[in-house]
């Protein structure tokens, strides 16, 4: 209801105003997550350290923004896991030689709640390697808008890319952001080509082609292809996944690449 949507959005500017998060994107803990997620509004979640870092932290923050400066109806939101803290309270423990006196310290029975019990809800593991950092993490769930408890979100399966994220967000969410190599009319006839009518698809593929750019044409001709042969678009992903993740594939091709994969993702 629209009364919902106010008190959800009420809640995120309040989650979000006094956060030093990155743009777009909120941070949630145990206390905040079901008041935000399943309360009328499709959420990406990450799953991360509490203090993430490296190139899947930079592909999260373009994720935050571009999702942020469009009007997709989306929340990004990061989980912060700590790593298992002290069971004490109070001072740290002192023990045999810490320069005290060795007394009974009273346990905290909450202190492992930084977070990970929605780790452990969402089955995110933890796996130190040989440094101590924990290989299980980051991973991304998306939750619709109308995602109860007690039911398994989607999980993202792929390397956490820019791209593969935003074509994540956007087929889960059936949300437009934008990507490059994507044309936001082509990509609406696009979503619709493969179960169109043959007047349909005929006008379709006539507004591709009148799209002169090169995005335009790469659509037409995917929906030429997809005419005589149903199963393309999939095959297609294979084949130019495979060459982009192609060590010895020049950076040049693997922007081309990518890009095509961001319009045949339309079809998807």
């Amino acid at each position: 209801s629209r009364a919902s949507m106010r008190c959800v959005s009420a809640l995120v500017l309040a989650l979000a105003a006094p956060s030093a998060a990155d743009y777009g994107i909120l941070d949630l803990d145990n206390t905040t997550f079901d008041r935000v997620v399943g309360q009328g509004l499709a959420v990406l979640v990450r799953v991360d350290k509490e203090y993430p870092y490296g190139d899947s932290d930079d592909a999260w923050k373009e994720v935050g923004a571009a999702v942020g400066s469009s009007d997709a109806k989306l929340l990004l939101a990061h989980v912060g896991v700590s790593d298992t803290p002290s069971p004490y309270k109070g001072e740290e423990y002192q023990g045999e030689g810490g320069g005290g006196e060795e007394e009974e310290e009273e346990k905290d029975p909450n202190a492992w709640r930084d977070n990970q019990d929605l780790a452990a809800r969402f089955s995110v593991p933890f796996v130190e390697d040989d440094e101590g950092e924990n290989k299980g993490m980051p991973k991304f769930f998306y939750f619709a808008a109308d995602w109860k408890d007690g039911t398994a979100p989607v999980a993202y399966e792929g390397e956490p890319t820019k791209d593969g994220l935003l074509r994540f967000a956007q087929d889960r969410a059936g949300v437009w952001v934008g990507l490059p190599g994507q044309v936001k009319a082509l990509h609406v006839l696009a979503q619709g080509f493969a179960a169109a009518s043959a007047d349909g698809r005929t006008k379709a593929l006539a507004a591709a082609q009148a799209d002169s750019s090169e995005a335009g044409k790469y659509y037409a001709k995917v929906m030429a292809k997809v005419q005589g042969a149903p199963d393309f678009v999939s095959k297609e992903i294979a084949r130019l996944t495979k060459m982009k993740d192609d060590g010895s594939v020049a950076a040049a091709k693997k922007v081309q690449f990518s890009k095509r994969l961001n319009a045949l993702s339309s079809f998807a």
